[in-house]
């Protein structure tokens, strides 16, 4: 992960890399906005998420403005790891979001039939919010292994111990 000099390489993040955070950020927030059922078995409460939603929009509009806001050096393979683990569960997140408006459809493709009452709907609904929230722990560890390859790289080499 260190080039010839020793130095950690700097990844540039590309517009797909770009999209999926901004959308793992949304995805933290879109549970609260869920059916009634499933926003209240997860806790979330859409006036509580208020300023998440206002500090994720900053964040948001920072990836779009800036363009080397989501770059980051990379210097081991611990660093590489937390990166692309940050990455799948920040993809997970997305994912889970977005398969929340169809959750009876998913529901009735396991399960045959939405249940007594919908109640396959809203676990599957439940699952699909759980997986959404994964997209908050993508962000936290892509911005950790951002963060560290940032002080490794600022970190002065210590020579001959």
């Amino acid at each position: 992960m260190k080039n010839a000099d020793g130095k950690a390489i700097l990844n540039r993040a590309d517009r797909k890399l770009k999209w999926l955070y901004c959308l793992a950020l949304v995805s933290s927030v879109i549970p609260a906005l869920s059916s009634g059922w499933v926003a209240l078995a997860m806790g979330t409460v859409a006036l509580f998420q208020l300023p998440l939603l206002i500090a994720y929009a900053y964040r948001v509009q920072m990836v779009v403005r800036h363009p080397a806001t989501l770059d980051a050096f990379v210097s081991n393979w611990r660093l590489a790891a937390l990166r692309k683990l940050g990455i799948g569960l920040m993809f997970l997140g997305a994912i889970g979001a977005f398969a929340m408006p169809f959750s009876s459809y998913l529901a009735v493709a396991i399960y045959g039939s939405t249940g007594p009452s919908g109640v396959a709907s809203f676990v599957v609904g439940v699952w699909l919010a759980m997986a959404s929230s994964a997209g908050f722990f993508g962000v936290v560890c892509f911005e950790l292994s951002r963060l560290l390859g940032f002080e490794t790289m600022l970190r002065p080499q210590v020579q001959g111990a």
